[in-house]
C-alpha cells in the first residue's frame, strides 16, 4: 500500500505541475493584454480518508488589490470629467483667440473705437465713415460668431452625452451577460478568471464615463450602482440610462434640472443627470464634464457675450440724439431696438445683433448718419462731429454688468471685452493643469494597480524552471517505485 501511495502523490505532482506551467504559459503569452490579471494556483494537500495521497489545485485565483481598484475607478472618472471641460474650453477659446490677436472682440471693438476718432477727427471723410461701418459690422460679425460657437460647443457636449449614455448601456448589457455565466458556473470547478478579468475591465471603462459604485454578491455577480446609489445593474438585471439629443441648441435653450428644453438622463423614469437634484445623481467621469459645459460654462460664456452686445446696443441708443423711444441704434436686435433692462432681451443678443441697415449702403442706408446720427432724416454739416464726439462716450462709460456674468461688476466695454477673453483662456488653462495633475495622480495608482495585477514575465520564466523541477522529482518519485514494483515482481 505504501507504494501505491507513492504513486499517488508523485502523480498528483506531475498533475498539480502541468497545471501551474500551463497558468504561467498563459500569463506568460497575455503579458500584454489590456486588463489580464495575473492568475496562480491555490495549492493544498490532498488527503483521502485521512490519508495523505499528495497535492491538488484548490482553486485559480486573482491576485487584486479591491480597494485600489476603487480607488483607480475613482480617479480615472475625476480624470475624463476634467478632460472634458478642459477639451470643449480649448476648441471654444481657439475661436476667441487672444486679447490683442486680431480675430478677439476685444480687438474689434477697439477697431471701433480708433475708427471713430479718426471720424471725430475727419468727420467729412467718406471714406473713413465707411471704414467706422465696416469695424461696426466686424464686432457684430464678431460676437455672432462666438455666439455660434457657443451653440455648437453645446450642441457638441450634448452629443458626447449621448455617446457616453451608449457605451454605458453597453457595458451594463455585457456585464449582465458576464453575470449570466458566473451564475451558470456557480460554485464549480469551472475557471471563471478570465470572466472576471473581463468584468473588471467594463467597471473600469464605466468608470470613465460616469461615477459608479462596484459591489460583488455571494455568488460571484456584481451590482452597478451610480456614487448616489442609484441601482444601474442588479444580476442580470439592467436598468437602462436614456437621454435625448437636441439637434438645435440657441442660447435660450436650457436644461434647468429637467425643466427646459435640454434632456437629462433618466432610469426608470428618474432624471439622474448631475443637475437635476436628486440625491442618487451622477456626479463625476465624462458625462458629468459634458453636463457641465452644455449646462454651466458655456451659458455662462453665452452671459458674457450677450452683456457685451446689450452695452453696445444700448451705449448707441443712448448717446444718439436722434435715436427716439423704441429707435435702434447702430447695433440692433435682429432689425429693432434694444431695451437693456429686460433680461429676455439681453439673453442671446449676441445671436442676433447686427449694424443697422440706415447706415450701410449695401442695404439702402446712408454713410453720412454713423457721422450725425443713425436716425438723422438729412445730414448735417459735415465738418460737425459733435454727435461722433458723443458716440466715443459710449466707450469711455462705467456700464454696469450682471454679476451672474462671473466677471467685473463694473466696467468699460473695451475692458469688459478684453477680460472676457481672459477669463475664458484662464477658465482652459486651469482645466488643463487640474486635468494634468489629475491624470498625474490616476497613472500612479494605475502603475500600482499593474505592479500588482499584471505580469512580470522574469518572474513567471523563474517559476517555469521551478514546476520543471517539481515536475522532474515527482517523474523520478514514478521511476524509483517502478523499479522497487520491477525488482518485487522479479523475485
Amino acid at each position: 500500500m505504501s507504494l501505491s501511495l507513492a504513486l499517488d502523490s508523485a502523480l498528483s505532482g506531475l498533475i498539480t505541475a502541468q497545471r501551474q506551467t500551463a497558468l504561467a504559459s498563459r500569463n506568460i503569452a497575455n503579458a500584454s493584454t489590456p486588463g489580464y490579471v495575473r492568475k496562480e494556483a491555490e495549492l493544498e494537500a490532498l488527503t483521502i480518508q485521512g490519508e495523505g495521497r499528495g497535492v491538488r489545485v484548490a482553486d485559480i485565483v486573482r491576485r487584486v488589490d479591491r480597494m485600489l481598484q476603487q480607488d483607480v475607478r475613482r480617479e480615472s472618472g475625476l480624470s475624463a470629467e476634467l478632460q472634458a471641460k478642459a477639451e470643449g474650453l480649448a476648441a471654444f477659446t481657439a475661436v476667441i483667440g487672444q486679447p490683442n490677436e486680431e480675430r478677439s472682440i476685444s480687438n474689434h471693438i477697439a477697431k471701433l473705437a480708433e475708427a471713430f476718432q479718426r471720424l471725430g477727427e475727419s468727420p467729412e471723410s467718406a471714406v473713413i465713415q465707411h471704414s467706422v461701418v465696416g469695424a461696426a459690422q466686424g464686432v457684430a460679425r464678431s460676437l455672432n460668431q462666438l455666439a455660434d460657437e457657443v451653440k455648437q460647443q453645446r450642441q457638441a457636449a450634448d452629443q458626447a452625452i449621448f455617446d457616453s449614455v451608449g457605451r454605458v448601456n453597453q457595458a451594463l448589457d455585457d456585464l449582465a451577460k458576464i453575470n449570466r455565466e458566473l451564475s451558470v458556473a456557480g460554485g464549480g470547478a469551472r475557471d471563471v478568471t478570465d470572466l472576471l478579468d473581463q468584468r473588471d475591465k467594463l467597471l473600469d471603462s464605466l468608470s470613465e464615463e460616469m461615477g459608479i459604485t462596484a459591489l460583488t454578491r455571494g455568488d460571484g455577480q456584481t451590482m452597478v450602482l451610480t456614487e448616489g446609489g442609484t441601482t444601474l445593474l442588479d444580476g442580470t438585471k439592467v436598468n437602462y440610462l436614456s437621454f435625448t439629443t437636441t439637434t438645435q441648441i440657441g442660447a435660450t435653450v436650457a436644461y434647468n434640472g429637467g425643466a427646459g428644453a435640454l434632456s437629462g438622463i433618466t432610469v426608470n423614469g428618474v432624471d439622474i443627470a448631475p443637475g437635476s437634484g436628486y440625491t442618487g445623481a451622477i456626479r463625476s467621469g465624462r458625462i458629468a464634464g459634458q453636463f457641465a459645459l452644455r449646462d454651466t460654462i458655456l451659458p455662462q460664456a453665452q452671459t458674457q457675450i450677450d452683456e457685451i452686445a446689450s452695452t453696445l446696443a444700448d451705449g448707441f441708443q443712448r448717446f444718439d440724439a436722434t435715436v427716439g423711444a423704441g429707435q435702434s441704434g447702430l447695433f440692433t436686435d435682429g432689425g429693432a431696438a434694444h431695451d437693456r433692462s429686460d433680461p429676455a432681451q439681453v439673453l442671446g443678443l449676441s445671436e442676433r445683433i447686427t449694424v443697422n441697415a440706415l447706415v450701410d449702403p449695401d442695404q439702402g442706408g446712408s454713410l453720412w448718419r454713423i457721422r450725425d446720427g443713425i436716425q438723422a432724416a438729412t445730414p448735417g454739416a459735415p465738418g460737425d462731429a459733435t454727435q461722433v464726439r458723443s458716440f466715443l462716450d459710449v466707450f469711455d462709460e462705467t456700464v454696469a454688468f450682471s454679476a451672474g456674468a462671473g466677471l467685473q461688476a463694473s466696467s468699460r466695454i473695451g475692458s469688459y471685452a478684453t477680460e472676457f477673453v481672459g477669463f475664458q483662456g484662464n477658465q482652459r488653462a486651469a482645466f488643463e493643469d487640474r486635468a494634468s495633475y489629475q491624470n498625474s495622480v490616476t497613472e500612479s495608482l494605475s502603475t500600482q494597480r499593474t505592479n500588482l495585477e499584471g505580469v512580470n514575465v522574469d518572474d513567471e520564466l523563474q517559476k517555469m524552471l521551478m514546476f520543471e523541477q517539481t515536475y522532474n522529482a515527482s517523474a523520478k518519485v514514478i521511476q524509483a517505485v517502478r523499479d522497487m514494483m520491477d525488482a518485487l515482481l522479479a523475485i
